[in-house]
């Protein structure tokens, strides 16, 4: 017997097959296609990531389609190297805790906001790679507290308002430079230790109230860098090339006890550590740091006696962390950042000055002689007094 098809019915059909094949090509409403990559600019598919071609031929994430607590990038997409996961890709993701990126990315770019908002990220890792994080990246992650990175760019706002980050650490040889507000209102953020060469913008690690310490391989800091940080205690610029510094750098930070300006220290800025009353200034005889601690009045000290922590002999790590039962730094425990109960540094004896004839001041010793002197410039002498009270 034979099957007749009115042809208006098959026409049907197959309008109904296609509409399927492309319902199931199409993931909140871009156009994906699961082939083998080829065309610049087109979404494409492979497993939970959608992707596009960039004018280099490799791959960028566009965005996650999992729902995997731990995301481990992908070295390859359609046969493309990714390089790069691009804005918003995984923002605001809640189910995300952990991102690996593989060493085979020697230098993969993170883009605008590509994790913003993510709620219980935790960790990012990427000890082989060389970042380019864009702004905003990781900016409100309220439970981000692990990360394992190196990177030549840190954009704006990068790592701002992170709650939970206690500790930052950036090592390696790759100069690095880190964008405006990149680590502000980080509340927890205690330690920043930065061993590669870097340049800090303005107010990149403002208002983070627990940081103590900051410890610097830096060749340019901008103003307010480390503004309003009433707990930091220690500044330590460690460049051995030229580092300038910007006005009113620590601004706020009445704690402030030590700031070590090395030779390397070419110009700072006007008000950078003014806002303490028992600073100590560590730099040398003849240098940019001394002649700043004379005019604002500091006491200074050659930078030889400066000293800090170092484990006893023989030792790899000073002291275990008794919440973790695991090996520390010298300054906190790198898992939970509870600190040392080993001071990380040691106060440097008081330098005894030399005796000196009693300072005079417009070659007057008290506002009598000031009113003696000029006496044009008073209408009598208690107003000598109060302007001598006032300014001297």
């Amino acid at each position: 017997m034979r099957l007749h098809i009115r042809k208006p019915f098959l026409a049907l059909l197959l309008l109904f097959v296609f509409g399927a094949a492309c319902a199931l090509s199409v993931r909140n409403g871009a156009f994906i296609r699961p082939a083998k990559a080829d065309t610049e600019g087109e979404a494409y598919a492979e497993g939970d990531f959608s992707y596009v071609l960039s004018e280099d031929g490799s791959a960028c994430i566009t965005e996650y389609l999992g729902t995997e607590t731990v995301v481990n990038i992908p070295a390859k997409l359609g046969g493309r190297v990714v390089s790069a996961i691009g804005d918003d890709a995984f923002s605001y993701n809640e189910d995300l805790t952990a991102v690996n990126i593989p060493k085979a990315l020697k230098t993969p770019a993170i883009g605008d906001g590509a994790f913003a908002g993510c709620k219980n990220l935790r960790r990012l890792s990427a000890p082989e790679s060389v970042l380019s994080i864009g702004n905003d990246a990781f900016s409100d992650c309220d439970v981000l507290c692990d990360l394992d990175f190196r990177a030549d760019r840190i954009g704006d706002r990068a790592f701002s308002n992170c709650p939970r980050l206690v500790v930052l650490e950036l090592k390696g040889g790759t100069p690095v430079e880190i964008g405006e507000y990149a680590f502000s209102d980080c509340g927890a953020l205690q330690t920043v230790t930065i061993s590669c060469p870097c340049n800090i913008a303005e107010s990149a690690f403002s208002s983070c109230g627990s940081l103590v310490s900051a410890e610097l391989n830096a060749q340019r800091i901008e103003d307010n860098a480390f503004a309003d940080c009433p707990s930091l205690d220690t500044f330590v610029i460690t460049s051995k090339e030229p580092c300038s510094i910007g006005e009113w750098v620590c601004s706020g930070s009445e704690s402030l006890g030590a700031v070590v300006l090395p030779a390397s220290v070419i110009s700072v800025g006007e008000w950078s550590f003014a806002d303490s009353d028992k600073l100590t200034i560590y730099a040398d005889r003849g240098t940019e740091g001394e002649t700043y601690a004379e005019d604002f009045g500091f006491r200074s000290t050659p930078v030889k006696n400066y000293v800090s922590y170092t484990p006893p002999a023989g030792s790899k790590t000073p002291w275990k962390c008794p919440d973790c039962k695991t090996n520390a730094s010298a300054n906190f425990c790198l898992n939970c950042g509870r600190p040392s109960p080993t001071p990380a540094r040691t106060p440097a004896p008081t330098p005894v000055p030399a005796e000196e004839e009693p300072e005079t001041i417009w070659g007057c010793d008290n506002y009598e002689d000031l009113y003696d002197m000029y006496p044009d410039e008073f209408e009598d002498l208690d107003e000598a007094e109060e302007f001598w009270d006032l300014y001297f």
